[in-house]
């Protein structure tokens, strides 16, 4: 099928992945869907456990965010 091809290559990117560029709307609005799924889904494992400690960042651009409260889960 055609859609699971598409999920597999997208899969395979965020596997190699070591970061994610964010602007602040994005953020904000990942920050809100991407904590809510499951952990064994490779795009939300990878925005939810992304921090220093495993090697790979959210860089997020924003003028007037002060702190970033997503965080990777325990």
């Amino acid at each position: 099928m055609p859609g699971n091809r598409g999920t597999l290559a997208g899969a395979a990117g965020v596997a190699r992945a070591d970061g994610v560029l964010l602007g602040q709307r994005t953020y904000q609005a990942f920050a809100q869907l991407w904590p809510n799924q499951p952990s064994d889904m490779p795009m939300a494992a990878f925005l939810n456990n992304t921090h220093k400690y495993n090697n790979t960042h959210k860089y997020v651009v924003s003028a007037t965010l002060d702190t970033l409260e997503w965080a990777p889960r325990a």
